[in-house]
């Protein structure tokens, strides 16, 4: 296996793991649970300002 077809795969196989990551960030089933977080973040940037 030389390096050519190496970084070929590697190169393949990380968009492969951005993709996944790309739906699994964007399902509908996670939409409740991320906004949830943006809120307690929200929450706590707002408890520490005051």
């Amino acid at each position: 296996m030389n390096f050519t077809l190496l970084s070929c795969l590697m190169t393949v196989l990380s968009l492969l793991v951005f993709v996944g990551i790309l739906v699994w960030a964007f399902r509908a089933s996670n939409r409740a649970r991320f906004e949830e977080c943006g809120r307690q973040l929200m929450n706590a940037d707002s408890e520490m300002g005051e």
